[in-house]
Order: structure tokens, then C-alpha cells, then sequence
């Protein structure tokens, strides 16, 4: 009798365990935004559990890029930095096409994604990190106000720029 109540609480202990991890594990995953034009960047764990923002298309199954450092996007394309070789680029959300090597240039030629100053004309001015776009970014988990590009009329969901976001600078650590 003693065996098999030891063994209950064990197995308990080790369901406790197991919900406790799949808990943590689930909320370094899963977070996730649908981009105006429809793509979507999602956090996902990869084989060792380490976290990275990767871009899908709009059905939100097919993975375009893995590992995204930084985007910029408006309406019809997202031009992204990512980490993983290859993936670096711009796409068009229609299609899920990729520019690529020359074709970059000559595509951003076609696209007002651009700022002629070789910056970002797109819902933020600024090359913006996947990690401040997610829904429950706290401060500084934000993209700055600032940067949001309120003077590009051409964008047609004005919504996104009623997004949370830093109204001054990040804050920062030191003394």
C-alpha cells in the first residue's frame, strides 16, 4: 500500500512538473502578429528552445524566412534583416515572391517601401525588431511613437498606428 501511494505522488510530482514546463516553454512561443498585408511574424522555439521571430505568409502556415532580426513593411511588401542565411530580402504578400541578390534593388525601385533616404517608408520609419510588435510588448518592448510614420497617407490601415508604443526614449541602465 505505502509502494503504491509513494508512486501516486511521484507520478503527481512529475505531472506537476511536466505542466509547469510546458507552461514556460509556451509562453517563450507562440506569440504572434498579422502584419497590414496580411503575413504573419511568429515567435517559435526551435530543437534547443531558443526563441526566434520567424516571417509565414498569410495563411500563417508557410515559413518564408526564419530567424528575422528586423522588418520593415506597409501594405503589400516586407522587407526584412534575418539572421539566417538566405533569408535576408524583400517579399510581396500577394504572392509570397522574394526578391533576391540584384533583384533587390530593382524591386525596391517599384515599391514605396523605401525612404529616399534608404531608410524605412513603411508603418514605422524605423527598421522595427519582430519582438515590439507582438500584442503584449510592455515598455520597452515598444516600438517608439516617434517612429511611427504617420506622414505616409498612402498606407491604408490606420488602425495600427493606435498600437501601443514608447512615447519617449527606451529607458536605460546605467548610472
Amino acid at each position: 500500500m505505502k509502494v503504491v501511494r509513494t508512486a501516486t505522488v511521484v507520478l503527481l510530482l512529475l505531472v506537476a512538473l511536466w505542466v509547469i514546463a510546458w507552461t514556460v516553454v509556451s509562453s517563450l512561443a507562440g506569440r504572434e502578429v498579422t502584419l497590414p498585408n496580411g503575413m504573419v511574424l511568429r515567435r517559435v522555439l526551435d530543437a534547443t528552445l531558443n526563441r526566434r521571430d520567424d516571417l509565414f505568409s498569410a495563411d500563417g502556415r508557410t515559413r518564408l524566412a526564419r530567424d528575422v532580426e528586423f522588418v520593415c513593411f506597409d501594405d503589400r511588401y516586407v522587407y526584412l534583416a534575418a539572421f539566417e542565411p538566405g533569408d535576408t530580402g524583400l517579399y510581396e504578400s500577394a504572392t509570397d515572391w522574394k526578391a533576391a541578390g540584384d533583384r533587390i534593388a530593382g524591386a525596391a525601385e517599384t515599391t514605396d517601401l523605401f525612404a529616399a533616404t534608404g531608410g524605412c517608408d513603411g508603418y514605422f520609419s524605423a527598421w522595427i525588431g519582430p519582438a515590439l510588435l507582438y500584442d503584449e510588448g510592455r515598455v520597452p518592448h515598444r516600438p517608439l511613437c516617434r517612429s511611427r510614420n504617420l506622414q505616409n497617407t498612402a498606407l491604408r490601415r490606420r488602425d495600427w498606428f493606435d498600437r501601443p508604443c514608447t512615447p519617449e526614449e527606451w529607458p536605460t541602465s546605467g548610472g
